[in-house]
């Protein structure tokens, strides 16, 4: 996918206008299926793709955190000149409040934005103690941007992707580092794929002292993808240690689930190459 020339360079976007997100504390909490035992005292927490959303500033008022808002978009001035860029339509939201304010009043506060490029993260070495990314998985080149946000993360330090677009097969314990969908035609399948994942993915595995899992977060929507027994792995983590994270609880039985990955690669019979996992017995909220 070529990149736009109006968009940030860590944005893989054909999009003519800059999409903001404005997802609420909640909204991202509940997709990366985090609870907030996470947020211990002093804990240095970065935001990628924060945009306008209420999570980090919300973060900041309810614990003793340093939360800070990442966005390639604050390169565009203070809140102020990026609401007048929605209000011309230079930027869109995405998944807009409710309310459908964008008064100066929405999202972080100045002094809790950093902007800059993915990247070419602007932090110290092991000086993060939670990276999260919330919706961005499909936006940004995984294989670019996973050296540097693990670069910055401290030893225990954990990286947590929100709607990675994965899928797993439960049952024989294969990971695929792509979205599986039908042409709708002759049942074949293709890959819709986070860019440049399964790279990432043999790179983090080679490291020393990292560890991965993904974690079950829905059905796929497309009946003839579920009948090939995958489940939606939407939620990725990186560790920088051996510990299983640990993940909120779900009502259903079959989402919630962690798998930590191998670097044993494992075909899926029609659909593809992928890496073998192994169950977790779930440490949850």
């Amino acid at each position: 996918m070529s990149e736009n020339t109006n968009s940030p360079d860590w944005l893989d976007s054909t999009r003519e206008e800059i999409v903001v997100s404005a997802r609420d504390y909640e909204h991202v909490l509940s997709g990366l299926m985090m609870p907030e035992e996470y947020f211990l005292p002093g804990a240095k927490i970065v935001s990628v793709g924060e945009g306008l959303s209420s999570f980090i500033s919300e973060l900041n008022q309810k614990f003793d955190v340093e939360g800070i808002a990442f966005d390639p978009m604050y390169q565009h001035g203070p809140k102020k000149e990026i609401q007048k860029q929605l209000t011309e339509g230079q930027m869109v939201y995405a998944h807009l409040r409710e309310d459908k304010e964008t008064d100066s009043e929405k999202g972080p506060a100045e002094n809790e934005m950093v902007a800059g490029s993915v990247y070419d993260f602007p932090f110290k070495d092991r000086s993060l103690d939670l990276v999260i990314a919330s919706y961005i998985a499909e936006h940004i080149n995984l294989k670019r941007a996973l050296p540097e946000m693990v670069r910055a993360l401290k030893v225990g330090g954990e990286i947590r992707f929100s709607a990675a677009h994965f899928d797993i097969d439960p049952n024989e314990k294969i990971f695929l580092p792509f979205k599986t969908e039908y042409d709708g035609y002759e049942g074949t399948t293709f890959p819709s794929q986070t860019k440049d994942a399964s790279e990432a993915i043999k790179w983090a595995l080679k490291q020393q002292g990292l560890s991965l899992y993904v974690v079950t977060n829905g059905y796929n929507h497309r009946s003839e993808v579920r009948s090939e027994g995958l489940i939606n792995s939407g939620l990725f983590i990186v560790r920088k240690d051996s510990k299983a994270p640990v993940v909120t609880t779900d009502i259903n039985p079959d989402f919630g689930r962690i798998f930590k990955i191998t670097s044993k690669p494992k075909l899926k019979e029609y659909i593809g190459q992928g890496f073998e996992v192994t169950e977790l017995v779930p440490a949850k909220a």
